[in-house]
């Protein structure tokens, strides 16, 4: 399976250089973000600071385990093949990722995590299971070629 990113973008994102932040492309044009995508995407860069704390401390005295028990349920709703090639549309700090069905060889998979937020992705990187052939990149889903995708993708952006 082919994992490098330029086989998964539109040839026009080719035509120049790649910029990176962080070791993170970024193919966002931030003419583009305004309205809600806006508003969301400053609101996640400031919550990125503590996210993952406060959703497990908070998360756990008001909720017990129901949030994990929730994304367990979420990611095996999903049809998860070894070998496919996923576009995770808004990952965020890519959390859900530790609940791959245990039953998926996670080393064949080829996940390409996208956000708004590039405080979200780098959390995202620091928390990264190892196994994944896994890139990130701050984009809107337009970027893509989903022709290369053959696996559920999540959406969450608005406007």
């Amino acid at each position: 399976m082919d994992s490098s990113l330029e086989t998964k973008l539109k040839p026009q994102y080719l035509q120049q250089p790649i910029k990176e932040a962080g070791g993170i492309p970024v193919l966002l044009n931030e003419n583009f973000i305004s309205g809600d995508n806006g508003k969301y995407r400053k609101m996640y860069e400031w919550m990125s600071h503590g996210y993952d704390l406060a959703e497990t401390v908070i998360g756990k005295l008001k909720y017990g385990n129901s949030i994990n028990t929730m994304r367990a349920a979420i990611m095996s709703k999903l049809e998860w093949k070894d070998g496919s090639s996923v576009l995770y549309v808004s990952i965020g700090t890519g959390k859900n990722l530790q609940f791959i069905p245990a039953s998926i060889d996670k080393k064949s998979l080829d996940i390409t995590g996208i956000d708004l937020s590039m405080g979200m992705l780098k959390n995202a990187g620091e928390n990264m299971v190892t196994s994944l052939i896994f890139r990130w990149l701050t984009v809107v889903p337009k970027t893509f070629r989903l022709g290369t995708i053959n696996s559920t993708s999540f959406f969450m952006l608005g406007e």
